[in-house]
């Protein structure tokens, strides 16, 4: 089975996806032939900076975009804050 036609046209949503393993899933879901929305928490969003190291700077999202425009997919990457989200769910 083509894995390409599989994922062709679908859309994927990787959170952490402007750095390491997300934006890794990012790649290989967009090499796939995936529309791919990738966001993360950003740095400059934290209302305590003393964990800022562990989240990447809103300044990756254009670079991620251009990582992942190669692939000739739609894609999407955004400043991403999931507990926010979530709580319109609740």
């Amino acid at each position: 089975m083509n894995k390409d036609l599989y994922l062709k046209g679908r859309v994927a949503f990787v959170t952490g996806g402007l750095t390491g393993q997300g934006l890794a899933v990012a790649k290989k879901l967009a090499s796939h032939g995936a529309n791919v929305i990738a966001g993360s928490f950003c740095k400059e969003n934290l209302t305590s900076q003393k964990d800022a190291s562990h989240y990447p700077s809103s300044s990756e999202i254009e670079k991620v975009k251009n990582i992942l425009k190669k692939y000739g997919t739609e894609i999407v990457v955004s400043h991403l804050d999931v507990p926010f989200i979530m709580a319109f769910f609740r």
